[in-house]
């Protein structure tokens, strides 16, 4: 659609042309006559104006009169529309193109919108496919405005008396309300979600609104509330909301303000704040004959969607430049279409032929004039015929309804009060859902719909403006009587209409009662559903009668036929059959255990079940197959009978149920290696029978222990079976006189603030009390998602490593005193996520049947950092002091808490931070000191916790083991004399240095026993030396005393007793160099 724009350079060119040609118009006679006056007086006044090009060619919409639904009459006329137009316009468009002037083109009038100057329009109106050319005028319409009450404020009425005035509420009560029926308005446009208004709106579910083929906004330019293009429904002056309140409004309360609230509607805005000019109307008439998406256009038009009837209270006056034909192809169209034109006569007074606007004036329009609320007196302001304007001297309205003091649904939510034919129009588009609801059969057959109307009218006589008795200029048929019309109209169009006897019975008659209605003669067909052929009963209501052969559900049909139509009611009949009675149980059926009894039975509900266990005890009765459990608490022949019994008749079915001696399972299970022997043999034994279990173990396993149904015992048991029972045989190892206890320790790593390229290192640790050859497996030590394994960074302090399929295997000999120490390197390769958590697992075997499972795992956590005892790997005390540190941009943190368990188990205590934690114990199990992992969580002042960061220390409170066997003194020259002869005498001390805890971690010597300033040069008294193996050597020179005091370290800090030897120097045996 093109807008209407003409360049600067034709502009002038017309311009030019149009002078000249106003000064030759005697010349141009013909073509002037094409000419619209108020156009030619636009074109004087202001040089260039909007005009409409209406071609010459026309559509035949006759034939859509053939077609009997609505459906196909909309989609006949919308396809000759559309064709028409394409195939006419398609040589004036290119005549514009070539010339650049703009245009939009409408299919239901067949017209082109431009703009141009007289010598345009006169070049146009000379062209032979050329009808005439009509203004596009400003209209300003005459609208009551909502924000003004026109009466005092009055109490709210359930059911408001304009309604209740044309008998709505009548129909109400007949169960017709306007289902099924769609109401169009074309006003100011419509506040949607108006209590009154929302669940009548057919893009409305109940929960979400759609407004596609719904909605369509004609105004295309700013200069109101609702803006241009607006893609909801939207009303920026109120007289749309309140008409379509009368034609359909309920808020499901008090506010019954509307004739049909079971109808729906949809709407388009054709003013902008109440002023329209011809194309917004027409727009209008084109979406409401094939409505298109919200931001379509008319060629994605679905005429199927089109409303029933539409409701138009505004007009076209031509005292501002409308034409009398403008409109009248639109309303035409809609009327081939099936659809109900309503138009309000005008508000234009008491004159005779004051209805002179169209689309009032046209004899497709249906138009309605106002009378005062309540009475039968012609409202003052409501216009007259006969029309004039036209020269059709055609009367007018058709005819009136209430239209003063009407209280409707108002913009903005709430209700107010207006006047005017506005407000009598929508009394007669809701009155005319109300019928179609009642007499389906005359859902868009206007004219014999408007004659029920007319006919069913409280005649007003009247002799004024032309006219003689009924119907008149003033009053038309009189006032609408919407209970009337649809009274005469059900009298006259069959309504089928049937009972029939219930049950209905297999192979019995049943009697169908014809109770329809209509103007006879009317003819009757039956269709049962079965097969049968259809049965005319001619035009007598006499009962029928059916008998079935088969059971199940049928479609009866009934239709009724006269002079008006068909009338066609189904119903669905169940034609039931005498039950039958089945069930089936649970076999084998054992005593005092249940057995499931399940009703497979069939027949019509409502059934009752009678069930007889046989056993002595009274019936069960149920109106369920819900299947029953029943125990026997004897063996023995029972039998059970059910009978089932409904409408239809009854029916029993017994089967004798055998009841047998309990029978129990007896499930083994065993740990360890071994098997066991059952005597007899067999997982289900007969109540009270005796079973022997033997264990025998595997070799090298022995027999510990029963538990479960039996417990502790000896190799042989004996379980009697009065129950289920479930028995598990443990085996252990036959171990060697050597016994291990291999244990490790796995040190994590930290994950706080590591980036690509820094490196972990896992260090394992094996220890054992006496020698024993192991083997240890890390099964994870090189994953892959943000860690890689450094080639050749395995290493070991004795034994053997292989690297093999992201697994390290060490295999060595573990001895007292010597740990094993085995280490990996990873590289990170990519930034982990704050919470990246790395783990990593290892199994220790000492091939005595003993498997340690270690795992570690590591959280990363950007921003926080935890060290335990300064970063120190070993402490000898039960408490250690945590240090926390958080970077500037991690939140503060304001508590934390601490555990042992990475998990934080139910119960950990939030505490306080302060700027150190001590006194937190770490517990040890045995003499066996496991290392352990201190996790921290941190919480701030919002509540978001942070972490867990972990580190690593491992507890150690036993000092290391040194006595004077441990200690040698060894000198390479005899020395004799007195003690000064020691001095500066050189020997070698020989340490045998054992701690099974964290391990020696050096030696200290002194001349006088004061280890207190020990020093690794020498340069004090003492001097301390590091332990690289369980026993060495370390080079000491004597003092004149010649004594030697000597101690070991651990590296949890733990020191020896001190071993004292005196004067060695002096007494020595040689022997020992």
């Amino acid at each position: 659609m093109k807008k209407l724009l003409i360049p600067l350079t034709v502009a002038l060119a017309m311009l030019l042309l149009g002078i000249a040609a106003l000064a030759q118009q005697p010349k141009n006679s013909a073509a002037n006559a094409k000419i619209a006056p108020h156009l030619l007086n636009a074109f004087e006044k202001e040089g260039q104006s909007e005009f409409f090009i209406v071609l010459s060619d026309k559509a035949d919409l006759s034939q859509a009169a053939r077609y009997s639904s609505k459906a196909d009459k909309g989609r006949y006329v919308y396809n000759s529309l559309q064709q028409t137009a394409q195939r006419s316009q398609a040589p004036l468009k290119d005549w514009l193109d070539k010339r650049s002037i703009e245009y939009r083109s409408f299919y239901i009038i067949n017209a082109l919108l431009v703009k141009g100057d007289y010598g345009m329009a006169l070049t146009l109106a000379k062209r032979d496919d050329v009808l005439r050319l009509e203004a596009n005028p400003a209209i300003h319409n005459d609208l009551p405005s909502p924000l003004l009450r026109v009466e005092a404020p009055r109490s709210v009425n359930a059911i408001e008396p304009n309604i209740t005035y044309v008998n709505a509420d009548d129909v109400w009560n007949s169960g017709f309300t306007g289902q099924g029926v769609v109401v169009g308005g074309q006003d100011t446009g419509y506040d949607w979600d108006h209590p009154a208004l929302i669940n009548q709106y057919r893009g409305w579910d109940g929960s979400t609104a759609n407004h596609d083929y719904n909605w369509h906004d004609s105004i295309h330019e700013t200069g109101s509330s609702c803006g241009a293009d607006s893609l909801v429904p939207c009303d920026d002056h109120g007289h749309g909301t309140h008409t379509m309140g009368t034609a359909v409004g309920n808020d499901g309360g008090s506010n019954q303000i509307g004739v049909a609230p079971g109808a729906k509607w949809i709407g388009c805005r054709n003013m902008n704040a109440g002023v329209g000019t011809p194309d917004t109307y027409i727009e209008c008439f084109e979406f409401f004959l094939a409505p298109y998406p919200v931001g379509g256009d008319s060629s994605q038009g679905d005429p199927s969607l089109a409303p029933d009837v539409t409701v138009n209270s505004w007009g076209c006056p031509p005292s501002e430049g409308c034409s009398a034909t403008s409109l009248q192809a639109a309303v035409e169209a809609q009327v081939a279409a099936g659809i109900m034109t309503v138009v309000s006569a005008g508000n234009a007074g008491n004159s005779c032929s004051s209805v002179d606007d169209p689309a009032a004036i046209y004899e497709a329009s249906y138009t309605v004039g106002a009378l005062y609320r309540g009475t039968d007196n012609l409202a003052s302001f409501s216009s007259r015929g006969p029309v004039t304007v036209d020269g059709s001297n055609r009367r007018k309205p058709d005819i009136s309804a209430p239209g003063t003091s009407i209280r409707s649904s108002r913009r903005g939510g709430g209700y107010t009060s207006m006047q005017g034919t506005s407000m009598a129009g929508p009394h007669v588009s809701g009155a005319v859902a109300l019928l179609w609801s009642a007499v389906p059969q005359l859902t868009n057959n206007i004219t014999a719909t408007e004659n029920y109307l007319n006919d069913n009218a409280v005649h007003i006589s009247s002799t004024a403006c032309s006219s003689s008795g009924v119907p008149n200029n003033l009053f038309g048929y009189g006032r609408l009587d919407v209970l009337a019309a649809v009274q005469a109209a059900k009298a006259d169009y069959p309504t089928a209409i049937f009972t029939h006897t219930t049950p209905i019975i297999l192979n019995q008659t049943a009697v169908f009662t014809n109770l329809s209605t209509g103007q006879t003669p009317i003819t009757f067909t039956w269709s049962f559903g079965d097969g049968s052929s259809p049965e005319s009963t001619g035009t007598l209501l006499l009962p029928t009668q059916h008998t079935y052969t088969a059971g199940g559900d049928y479609t009866v049909t009934l239709t009724a036929t006269n002079q008006y139509g068909d009338s066609v009611v189904q119903q669905l009949v169940t034609v039931a059959v005498s039950p039958t009675a089945r069930f089936t149980y649970t076999t084998p059926v054992y005593k005092n255990l249940p057995v499931v009894f399940t009703n497979l039975s069939a027949g019509a509900d409502p059934i009752t079940y009678t069930w007889d266990f046989g056993d002595g005890q009274p019936n069960t009765v149920v109106m369920d197959t819900q299947p029953l459990a029943r125990t026997y608490a004897n063996i023995g022949m029972y039998t059970v009978a059910l009978t089932v019994t409904n409408s239809q008749g009854n029916d029993s079915i017994s089967r004798t149920v055998t009841v047998q001696p309990p029978v129990y399972t007896l499930t083994i299970n065993t740990v360890g290696g071994g098997s066991t022997l059952l005597n007899p043999a067999g997982p289900v034994y007969d109540e009270g029978v005796q079973v022997v279990l033997t264990a025998h173990p595997a070799v090298g396993w022995l027999f510990d222990s029963w538990s479960g149904s039996l417990v502790g015992g000896t190799d042989v048991a004996t379980v009697t079976m009065d129950s289920n029972k479930f028995v598990t045989a443990t085996f252990k190892l036959a171990k060697e006189a050597t016994q291990s206890d291999l244990s490790g320790s796995y040190k994590h790593v930290n994950l706080t603030n590591v980036e690509q390229g820094d490196i972990l290192t896992y260090t394992l640790i094996l220890r054992n009390s006496s020698a024993v050859t192991a083997t240890a497996t890390l099964t994870d030590t090189l994953p892959t998602t943000y860690t890689d394994y450094i080639e050749g960074s395995a290493w070991v302090n004795s034994g053997s490593i292989t690297v093999s399929a992201g697994q390290l295997r060490w295999t060595g000999e573990v001895i007292s005193g010597t740990p094993v120490t085995i280490k990996v390197a990873l590289e990170v390769i990519d930034d982990m996520p704050t919470g990246t958590k790395l783990s990593n697992k290892a199994y220790l075997d000492d091939n005595q049947g003993n498997v340690l499972e270690l795992e570690v795992y590591s959280i990363y956590n950007s921003g926080y950092r935890m060290t335990i005892n300064g970063g120190a790997l070993y402490t000898n005390v039960p408490t250690v002091t945590l240090k926390l540190w958080w970077g500037n941009t991690a939140p503060a943190i304001e508590t934390m808490r601490i555990g042992n368990d990475g998990g934080f188990i139910s119960g950990t205590t939030w505490i306080t931070v302060t700027s150190i934690y001590s006194d937190w114990v770490i517990l040890t199990y045995g003499h066996i000191v496991l290392p352990r992992t201190v996790y921290a969580m941190f919480r701030n002042d919002s509540g978001l916790q942070y972490g867990p960061v972990q580190d690593d220390i491992i507890f150690d409170p036993v000092s290391p083991v040194l006595n004077n066997n441990d200690v040698a003194v060894i000198s390479t020259t005899l020395k004799t004399g007195n003690s000064d002869n020691a001095k500066s005498e050189h020997v070698i001390i020989r340490v045998r240095s054992r701690d099974d805890n964290s391990g020696v971690n050096k030696v200290e010597i002194s001349h006088s026993g004061d280890f207190s300033d020990c020093t690794a040069d020498g340069s004090a008294d003492c001097q301390s030396f590091t332990v690289v193996q369980s026993v060495q050597d370390f080079n000491w020179t004597l003092q004149n005393s010649g004594l030697v005091y000597v101690r070991t370290v651990d590296r949890a800090g733990n020191v020896s007793d001190v071993t004292f030897q005196g004067g060695v120097a002096i007494y020595l045996p040689i022997a020992l160099k």
